[in-house]
Order: C-alpha cells, then sequence, then structure tokens
C-alpha cells in the first residue's frame, strides 16, 4: 500500500464525494494478526499481512435475512435470440442497483443481475508500485462500467470504528482501511479484507465505488468508470477531508493532481492563501502564489476583473489529449470544472465550412454581461419580481478545435482567470444540474414505472456521487418528457392515441353544441379475454373523488376461477342517470357480442342503475350489496332506539333474518321481528316498505343461495378494486389523461397476479389434496375450488346418511359438490368427478373457448364503408358536416373533443366534517362485531357485521351519528358493565394500559406472559392466522377478511395504536383459543361467547387453561377472573362448522353450564 496516502484513517462513503478524514494511524509491518490469502500470480517478499476474506463478516450484528415481502421482482424477459434481454442495463433492479433474488427472478438461470452473489470479479493482479507501496492492476481489459471486485472487511458500528481508530493510532498501525457503509455502520478491511483494500488513490481516477442492495444487505463494489487496458493500475478516489495538521502529500502523477489528500476541501483551501495548479511537488506549491498574480497581470488586461479575486486555472485546463470527438472534449471541461468549483458551459459553436475549421468556445457561467431588453426597457416595463443574474463578466474562455489532419480535437486555454469566488456547492447552478441522456432515459422509465419524483432524484444521486441535480430539475424534465409525448395534442387527443396505442377498447360521447366529452368507456384488452372466459358475474359501483372535474367512476369488475377480481371496464359519467347507465352497460354488451351473457348482476341499490340493468341485461339476475343494505338500515334506524341494548338486539335478530335459509325460516324470522319491535312502527315501516317487500329476493339467503353467485353477495370486490384505484390516483386532482395512465398500471400488475394465480393451480399440488379421491381434481381445477371442495370433504366424512343435514348450499351458489355427494363418493370408493365440479372452476387460463364471429367476418373486409359513402353522397349539407364531424371523432388525431368543465358539486363529498382537533382514544375505536348468541343459528361473517360498525365516504346527507366513539377518562366500576345474571359470578376485573393494544395486553397477561409482552401475542396470533390462512378464509368466509385480520395485527410499534389496528371480536376469539390451545371467554353487555381451539385434542377438564377478557364501555377490554362453578357463554356457532375431526369433544363438558347461562339469559 502507500505509505503516505494511505498515512489516515478513511471513513468513506462509496457514494458521497464528502468524505472525512479522522484520526492519522502509523504502520501495518508491525502487525501479528493472521497469514496473508493472496489469489495473485506473482509474490513480493514481505508481502502484506492480512487475512483475504470473499465476504463481509458481520461483528456486532447478525447478517440479515432477506423477507419474502421485501423481495422486488424485475419485468425482464430472456429470450433466446436476444442474451442481454436477461437482467441487462434497462433491468428496473439493475436501474435501482439492486440484485435480483435467486428463485424470484423471471430470468432465472440467465439472470446477469447477480455479480455480488456470484462473485463474478475481473481478472486483478497485485503488483508493488515505484514509491507507492502495493497496488492493484488489471490483469484482463475491462470496459466501462463493468463491475471489478467488492469491497470486503469485518462490518462494525460506527462506535466500534471509533475505538478502532484510536486503538490503531497507538498500535502505530500506518495503513488502515475502515470506509463508512451507512450512518451506523462502517467496514473495517485492516485485518480482513478483499484484494479492494490495495487499490490506491488517484486525482484522475479509472474506478469508482457504488452501494448495492443484495438480498437486503448493502455492499460495496468497485466499478470502472471508463475502459481499462491490461496491466492499467486502477484508482479511484479516497474523497478526504482535511481538518488541519499534517498534510498528505498526494502522488497519484495525474495531470490533475491536486497535490495533497484533501486539497478540495473548505479548510484545506482557507489554509491556501492562492489557488493554483497542484502538480505533486513543493516547488510548484511554494509558486502558486506568484504564478497567479503574474497571470492575473498578463491575461485579464481589459477586462472588467476584480483584483481583489483573481484566480487562475490555466495548468487546470492546460492538456495535450487528443479527443476523439467535440462532445468527449467538452465533456473533459466541464468535468474538469466542476472539480475546480465552477460550471463550464458553451459560449458558440461552429461546424465549419469549406475554408474554416469546425471549432466550440467554453466559458464560465458567469461570463458576459446581462442585457436589458430594450423594446421592454423603452415601454418602462419593470423588471419580474425575484429576477435576477450570475453574469458578472468572467473572461474565463477555452477554445476547441479540430485537427487538420484525423478526427481529432485539441483544447486551448484563451484566458485562465476566474474573477470570482470558487463556489462552495454546485446545487442550484441550473447547468450543472442538467441531466445527461442517460440519466434523462432513466428517468422516462422510472417516470413510467410511477416512481415518485423525489424517489427518482434519490436514485440518480445514488448512481453518481457527483450529480448536482434539484428536484425542480426533475419536475421540469417530467414535464418535458410529456410535453414531447403530447407532440401538440390537446388533452383528450392525447387521451385517445394512449387508449389507442394500448389497443384498448373505446366508447365516447360528446356534447353537440360544446364538444365537451360527456361519457367516457374503456376497456383493457386482456380484460375482455377474461370477460369471454368469466362472463358469469359481474359487479357494478361508482367511485368518487377520481378526476378535477368531478365525474363519477363506474367500474365493472369480474372473479376469476381463482378468486381473484379483475377490472372489465372503466367509465367515466357525465351523471348518474339512467341515459348514461343504459348507454355504458350497451357498450358492456357491445364487448361479449357472441359470448354467454352475464348470469347474475350485482350492484348497490341504486335505482337509475337497476333500471339500466334490468333494460341491458334482462336475462341476468340481479342481486343488491348486503354491505349498503345493512350500512343504510344502521344509517336510517339506529337513532330510533331509545338504548344501544335494544339497537343491538334489533340489528342481530335483522341479521339473522337476512340470513335465513329457507323462505319458511324467513317468514317465521319475520314474524319473530315484527312481534318483538311491534312498538317501532318506523322501523318496521323502512325495513318492509323500503327492503323486504320490494327486494327480498335479491339479498335475503333463502333465495340468494339458489343463485350460483360463487359466494359473492356483496360488490365488496368493487369497493376493493375503488379502494386499490385511489391509493394508485394518489390525488383526486388529476385529468384524464393522468388517471388512464395510472390506472393503465395498475391493470397491467392485476393481469400479472392473474396469470400468477392460474399458474399456481396448474403447477402447484396441495398436500392436502393427494387423496385418491381428488386426484381428478388436481392441476384441473383452481386451487380456491379444492379448498372449498376440501372442507366439504372433510364435513362429509362427519355426517350421517342423512342428506338434509347438508342443505346443498355450496351446489347451488358455487357449483361444487356438496358434502353428501362427497360422502356418497368416498362409501362407493370413487374418485370425485371432474363434470361435478362448476367449469368456472375448470378455467385456468386467460384465452376465450371460441374465437366470437371471428370465424365467421373477415376483418380485413370493411363493406360497411361503401354504404357510408353512399350514405354521405346523398345527405344534405347539414348531414354532411356532421357525419364528417362523427367520423373525426373516430381518428385521435383529428378528434375535436375537449375536456368538461369542473363540476361546482360532487356526489361523494360529506357536507359535515367530523371534528378531529381534540385527542382521540385509539381504544375507544375498537371494532366489536354483533352475533347471534344463539349457537344453533345461522351466523354472520365478520365482513357483514364489520360493516355495521363502520361508516362510508358516500355519505351524502348530515352525519347523524359517529359510529367511532371516545370515551370519558372517568368509567363506573366495570363490573357493572356485564350481564346482570353474570355478575355474582366474577371475583374481580383487572384493568389494563388504554393504548389502543389493550385487548393484547389482556391476552398476554392471562396466559403468563405478562401485560407488556402484548407485541408476542400480536406476532403468535399473526403466525396462526398465515400458517392456517385456508381454513381461517373458510370459516371467515373470504379470503379478503384472511388479509385485513393480518393488517390489523401486523403492527409493532411502540405507542397508541391506530383504531384499525385493534382487536376485533369475535374473529380473533378463533385465532386465540387455537393459538394457545385455551378456552376464552369473552364478555360483554351484549355478546357473551366461549371460543375453543380448532385443531387440538381435548385435554381432562384439569388440564385445561380457562381465561375471560371483557368488554366495557363498547371499547376497552379488561381481564376478568370468574368464580368455580361459574355459566359458560355459548360456544360461538363458527366453532361447531369448521373445527376439524381431532377437536371433537371440547364442548361436551361445558353443556350443562351453557344451558345455566341461557337460564340466566332469559331472566335477565
Amino acid at each position: 500500500m502507500k505509505e503516505t496516502e494511505r498515512d489516515a484513517m478513511l471513513n468513506m462513503d462509496p457514494n458521497d464525494n464528502e468524505q472525512k478524514l479522522l484520526l492519522p494511524a502509523s504502520s501495518v509491518g508491525n502487525m501479528e494478526l493472521g497469514t496473508v490469502v493472496c489469489t495473485t500470480d506473482q509474490r513480493y517478499d514481505q508481502e502484506p499481512q492480512y487475512t483475504h476474506i470473499d465476504q463481509n463478516e458481520f461483528l456486532h450484528r447478525r447478517h440479515k435475512k432477506q423477507q419474502e415481502e421485501d423481495i422486488v421482482t424485475c419485468e425482464c424477459k430472456y429470450e433466446e435470440k436476444d442474451l442481454e434481454s436477461a437482467c441487462g442495463e434497462r433491468c428496473l433492479n439493475v436501474l435501482t442497483s439492486t440484485e435480483c433474488t435467486p428463485g424470484y427472478c423471471p430470468c432465472s438461470v440467465y439472470c446477469k443481475n447477480q455479480r455480488f452473489q456470484k462473485s463474478e470479479y475481473a481478472k486483478i493482479k497485485l503488483f508493488k508500485t515505484e514509491g507507492r507501496g502495493w497496488g492493484i492492476q488489471a490483469n484482463q481489459n475491462i470496459k466501462a462500467g463493468q463491475f471489478i471486485i467488492e469491497y470486503c472487511g469485518e462490518v462494525i458500528s460506527c462506535k466500534e470504528a471509533k475505538k478502532r481508530s484510536h486503538a490503531y493510532e497507538l498500535e502505530g498501525i500506518r495503513d488502515a482501511f475502515i470506509i463508512s457503509l451507512n450512518a451506523s455502520e462502517s467496514i473495517d478491511a485492516t485485518v480482513k479484507g478483499s484484494l479492494a483494500r490495495f487499490i490506491n488513490h488517484s486525482c484522475l481516477p479509472n474506478c469508482e465505488t457504488r452501494k448495492w442492495n443484495v438480498l437486503g444487505e448493502i455492499r460495496v463494489g468497485i466499478f470502472a468508470k471508463q475502459d481499462i487496458l491490461v496491466g492499467t493500475e486502477l484508482s479511484y478516489d479516497y474523497n478526504f477531508e482535511w481538518y488541519g495538521g499534517a498534510k498528505v502529500r498526494c502522488l497519484c502523477g495525474a495531470s490533475s493532481c491536486s497535490g495533497f489528500l484533501g486539497a478540495k476541501s473548505r479548510g484545506f483551501q482557507g489554509d491556501t492563501s492562492s489557488r493554483g495548479s497542484g502538480v505533486g511537488s513543493d516547488a510548484a506549491m511554494d509558486s502558486i502564489t506568484q504564478s497567479s498574480t503574474h497571470e492575473a497581470d498578463t491575461s485579464t488586461r481589459g477586462s472588467e476583473v476584480d483584483s481583489e479575486c483573481v484566480m487562475d486555472f490555466t495548468s487546470e485546463f492546460t492538456t495535450y489529449e487528443i479527443f476523439k470527438s467535440r462532445e468527449s472534449l467538452m465533456l473533459w471541461a466541464r468535468e474538469a470544472g466542476k472539480r475546480n468549483g465552477f460550471v463550464i458551459v458553451t459560449v458558440r459553436s461552429d461546424l465549419g465550412g469549406k475554408s474554416l475549421k469546425p471549432r466550440v468556445t467554453l466559458g464560465c457561467e458567469r461570463g458576459g454581461k446581462f442585457k436589458v431588453h430594450k423594446e421592454r426597457y423603452e415601454k418602462g416595463e419593470k423588471q419580474r419580481c425575484g429576477s435576477g443574474s450570475k453574469k458578472c463578466g468572467c473572461p474565463f474562455t477555452l477554445k476547441g478545435e479540430k485537427l487538420t489532419s484525423g478526427d481529432g480535437w485539441m483544447l486551448k486555454v484563451a484566458c485562465g482567470v476566474h474573477n470570482h469566488a470558487l463556489t462552495e456547492s454546485l446545487e442550484g447552478h441550473s447547468y450543472a444540474g442538467r441531466l445527461s441522456e442517460e440519466e434523462t432515459s432513466l428517468l422516462i422509465d422510472l417516470s413510467k414505472s410511477l416512481v415518485r419524483p423525489k424517489e427518482i432524484l434519490s436514485k440518480l444521486k445514488q448512481r453518481d456521487s457527483l450529480n448536482v441535480t434539484t428536484i425542480r430539475t426533475i419536475y421540469n424534465a417530467r414535464q418535458r418528457q410529456r410535453v414531447k409525448e403530447k407532440a401538440g395534442r390537446s388533452q383528450m387527443e392525447q387521451l385517445l392515441f394512449k387508449l389507442n396505442e394500448h389497443n384498448y377498447f373505446q366508447w365516447h360521447r360528446t356534447c353537440p353544441i360544446s364538444e365537451n366529452v360527456l361519457d367516457l368507456f374503456w376497456a383493457h384488452p386482456v380484460s375482455l379475454e377474461l370477460l369471454r372466459v368469466f362472463p358469469t358475474i359481474l359487479m357494478l359501483d361508482c367511485t368518487f373523488k377520481t378526476n378535477r372535474f368531478r365525474y363519477p367512476l363506474l367500474e365493472v369488475v369480474g372473479v376469476t376461477s381463482t378468486n381473484m377480481t379483475f377490472s372489465i371496464a372503466f367509465v367515466l359519467l357525465d351523471s348518474e342517470k339512467e341515459d348514461n347507465y343504459v348507454w355504458a352497460l350497451n357498450r358492456l354488451r357491445d364487448l361479449l357480442d357472441g359470448c354467454p351473457m352475464p348470469n347474475v348482476i350485482v350492484t348497490d341499490k341504486d335505482l337509475e342503475l337497476m333500471r339500466a340493468v334490468v333494460t341491458v341485461f334482462p336475462s341476468a339476475r340481479h342481486m343488491l350489496c348486503k354491505w349498503h343494505i345493512n350500512k343504510n338500515v344502521m344509517a336510517k334506524c339506529r337513532n330510533l332506539f331509545e338504548s344501544k341494548e335494544k339497537w343491538d338486539r334489533f340489528i342481530m335478530k335483522w341479521n339473522v333474518l337476512v340470513t335465513s335459509p329457507t323462505e319458511k325460516d324467513f317468514v317465521q324470522e319475520l314474524a319473530v321481528l315484527q312481534s318483538e319491535f311491534s312498538n317501532y312502527t318506523e322501523v318496521l315501516n323502512y325495513v318492509t316498505n323500503t327492503w323486504l317487500n320490494p327486494f327480498k329476493e335479491r339479498f335475503v339467503a333463502a333465495w340468494t343461495d339458489m343463485i350460483m353467485h360463487f359466494g359473492n353477495v356483496a360488490s365488496n370486490r368493487a369497493e376493493s378494486a375503488h379502494s386499490k384505484l385511489k391509493r394508485q390516483l394518489g390525488l383526486s386532482q388529476g385529468n384524464f389523461e393522468g388517471s388512464f395512465e395510472k390506472i393503465h398500471a395498475l391493470l397491467e400488475l392485476q393481469h400479472t397476479d392473474i396469470k400468477a394465480s392460474f399458474e399456481n393451480s396448474l403447477t402447484v399440488v396441495q398436500h392436502s389434496s393427494w387423496p385418491s379421491e381428488f386426484k381428478h381434481l388436481r392441476g384441473v381445477v383452481s386451487t380456491f375450488a379444492l379448498d372449498k371442495v376440501l372442507s366439504q370433504f372433510k364435513l362429509g366424512t362427519s355426517m350421517n346418511n342423512d342428506d338434509l343435514n347438508c342443505g346443498c348450499v355450496i351446489r347451488c351458489t358455487h357449483g361444487l359438490p356438496c358434502a353428501h355427494e362427497l360422502a356418497k363418493y368416498t362409501r362407493d370408493c370413487r374418485p370425485i368427478p371432474l363434470e361435478s365440479v362448476d367449469p368456472h372452476w375448470r378455467k385456468l387460463h386467460m384465452s376465450p373457448t371460441s374465437d366470437l364471429s371471428n370465424e365467421t367476418i373477415d376483418v380485413d373486409e370493411f363493406p360497411e364503408l361503401e354504404l357510408l359513402q353512399y350514405f354521405f353522397s346523398k345527405a344534405s349539407a347539414d348531414n354532411r358536416l356532421m357525419l364528417r364531424k362523427r367520423v373525426r371523432e373516430l381518428v385521435p388525431s383529428l378528434t375535436t373533443l375537449v375536456e368538461p368543465g369542473v363540476k361546482s358539486r360532487t356526489r361523494g363529498q360529506l357536507k359535515e366534517r367530523i371534528d378531529m382537533s381534540g385527542p382521540i382514544n385509539s381504544s375507544a375505536c375498537e371494532l366489536i362485531q354483533s352475533a347471534s348468541v344463539d349457537s344453533h343459528s345461522r351466523s354472520v361473517t365478520g365482513d357483514t357485521m364489520d360493516v355495521l360498525e363502520k361508516s362510508t365516504h358516500k355519505q351524502t346527507g348530515p352525519m347523524k351519528e359517529k359510529v367511532y366513539r371516545t370515551l370519558s377518562a372517568k368509567v363506573r366500576s366495570y363490573i357493572d358493565s356485564f350481564p346482570v345474571g353474570l355478575m355474582p359470578y366474577i371475583e374481580r376485573v383487572k384493568d389494563v394500559c388504554d393504548d389502543g393494544n389493550c385487548g393484547f395486553r389482556a391476552v398476554a397477561d392471562l396466559v403468563g406472559l405478562g401485560e407488556n409482552a402484548y407485541l408476542q401475542v400480536r406476532n403468535d396470533l399473526l403466525t396462526e392466522l398465515s400458517s392456517y390462512s385456508a381454513h381461517y378464509g373458510e370459516l371467515y368466509g373470504s379470503a379478503e377478511r384472511v388479509r385485513e385480520l393480518a393488517q390489523a395485527l401486523s403492527f409493532f410499534n411502540e405507542g397508541r395504536a391506530p383504531f384499525d389496528r385493534c382487536m376485533t371480536m369475535p374473529d380473533m376469539g378463533h385465532l386465540i383459543a387455537s393459538c394457545y390451545k385455551i378456552v376464552l371467554f369473552h364478555l360483554s353487555a351484549t355478546q357473551c361467547l366461549t371460543f375453543l381451539p380448532l385443531r387440538s385434542t381435548p385435554v381432562p377438564l384439569s388440564m385445561r387453561r380457562h381465561i375471560a377478557i371483557g368488554l366495557v364501555n363498547d371499547s376497552h377490554y379488561v381481564e376478568v377472573f370468574l368464580k368455580p362453578g361459574h355459566p359458560v357463554p355459548p360456544i360461538e356457532s363458527n366453532w361447531i362448522r369448521y373445527r376439524t375431526q381431532a377437536a371433537q369433544g371440547w364442548d361436551i363438558i361445558y353443556a350443562d353450564c351453557i344451558a345455566h347461562f341461557q337460564l340466566l339469559a332469559r331472566s335477565d
């Protein structure tokens, strides 16, 4: 190593130009720290003593393991004809300095973006330099940008780095190698390291350091800045920062050598009285002042140069290099200017002629004078506020000329003097911050991938530590690109051009007077393929606040065989009237020309939309969304009850009525509802006249269970699609074109996920489907359908021969074999036939089975054109003008469409604001789902009950109540919050911290972990949910509910938990009981339930653990301790339906205690 250049400790950030010089160190020759392991062909006497390693060693922590959710998958596709297609320079991971993860890259073994992992180093060798210690030289020709070697060492904390720095100084170690890895860690290659530790410093380096994200860890690599020939010494800029003390002489020998390490730092410049050329010799440094003064006197004569601030940089730009082109000459001059603290610009450029040679004149950006606009001066116009000029008449001038012979260029210094101080930072200098062609191309790619401007700027600075671009430059570049793409087109022309470019199917209607667009329909071609494959059920819903024109956005969605939602079409509507809906649905029907029509359509109670559905799709069964119905019932009726207990009782009976399995049960439950709430005539009139009498066949289970809707009884899929769409849009003030671009990106990702789900069903065989009964279904039926069949198969094994216990609901609603069918196949020792599964679940592709009407219609012929010409020839003048106008709308470049005006009011806006200025108690926002106490009645799914406790953003009138209530700090005795009959059996109640985690705190304390272990409980429940997600998806009714619970549990931050991360019952009761194998009693004034383990084998009563948690004041959980012999609440009904065979018997011992509890409940 250099004994002079490495005479200090380095604190180097590979992507930061401002490095720090820490503490001076001494010699490495006295170290006795292991043997040398070198991979070189040459051996020298007194080889450096160090231990060679090929990977970083972590001393203060463990090596990070990359989590699956952190893996970034690129979009590259390997093509045999194009070897560069496998994760080349255009790979999104390469552009973000991230290596692809093996097993996740689409290019598989052909991936070229795993250089760190595969140690794809260039051939280099260690050699002895002349007077500069050891160095590294290339043992092969290396191309610019090529990865050379990784900088390896011991990864230590910054605190440990300071300790080692001091220790090395005390031990007399002169050559020490510590670089900064990030804000809290450093790499020490002094004792253990790779050959990269021997690469020397140069003021004109041919290499550079870059940071890369490799499997979750940040690693440092050495990369070539330019083409390097074999035998050339490798070097990079150490970026020293000098803080005083002895100056370290630089021995790199470069033409632009600064003379000393850290010579460009502020402290060094302040210590030097006059800045000049650093040539690396004492004589040159001693003559700086004299030569600068002399040159200033001769070269600035006749110019307006400030005599108090004269700096000559003639030697910095004096070069005898022959440049290959004008561009390379200009690039060299600008880089030299950046290194010296000023910006070089092009003053004039001449391509030459017959008698003149091509030439270019370069100068300082502050050269010349500000010229006042003559016309504005004569008119007396004022200067624009905040304007100014950087020009100060700087005389610095460079001239480049093309050689007479050949294509080379030479650079000469016409005037090397500046009359102004050097800039401390180039940020804010517009010319210095200009983007190169490569950076502009990267910006365009990242912008198309919807990367935000701040993240784009961060990426550019990571790639180039000398980049001085500002965020304003990024915004301007993006705007220029948008203007360039529009090519003079208007917003609507650009939108139609984009739709045509991506082969979208689109229709639009315009106002004949103003030519404003009224309705706009578009559908992705892949979405059309999916629609033709899965046309059975459609869900329609409008969303708002997606564009600045306040146009409602109607979204049509469907469901695939893998139970994934796909967006079919988007329609921007001028208004929500029947005419608009009929037009939109007719366009949707046109897409289905020659295909089966939908059998089921689900909407909310929008009468205009309902009438349009009947008009366009008269044969389809129309269902109403239960989510919206329950929301409307709650908004209309809740305030009509004098107490919460009465309201909870009503909503429980209402849900039992809606989920009645047969018409007979419906009549009975309706009679019970009318009898029990006979005093609430307004409530009964509302639910009867508004919902039950006109629409019961569209949402009550007794009728909807006879329809094959594949489990979609609500438009929640459309609502979920709205949520994803609004997250993608970000703002609600965009135009149509911007909204389309983001919707298009969302659809592309959606289609990728759907294709992946098809491949997963085709290739992955679940272990649960290995029994011979499923041999005809494996790899043919979707995984989701197999899970449904498997649950029915398990239910059938526990059934008797009585078919009445089955109900055959899944056969009617899903087209899948029910429990008694499967039991019959099992008794007959027959596998499940493929024909018993509806064709919907057997479609694992995106191509329709037929080519529609293309077999009979030749798309290359256009006989209608002749009819159009004939009609045009016979039409009147006015009709001809109208016809020409309508034809022009078909061509994006000829359309006269304009965007509409902004409406003054939109439906989705709230008329009253909720006052959120005061502090909110997060625990007061925990959601409690109402459910039937009767364990034998049909249970209500968690999704439906969540709706009853949530407010909606589509509320149109004043808010009559707040769903999430905050509590007073003073509460009465918690025991009074429980049923009266249960109070004598409560020994005591223990409170827990009220921070939104109270439910988890109570469970943690009761299972013996301690109240402060609530994060451990969250983690345990999340593990339980993810390990048995298929089972819980069946129990909760949908995989979406499983994801919602996982999101609620995934909160591990210290402090108050937000309301959507709190405990929800009864869903989490099953998780608690099954995870800890305990019996859980959930007590409250309105809902008392018992939760048993779903999979564990029953244990004797003496070995069982019982815990009880109570809900008080509708929002806060506490620990409850019950006396021996206490009554037991009814067992949650889903446990009886979805427990495994192994868990049978948990409930037998509690029969008498449950009967006791029910007796007390009736007496209350």
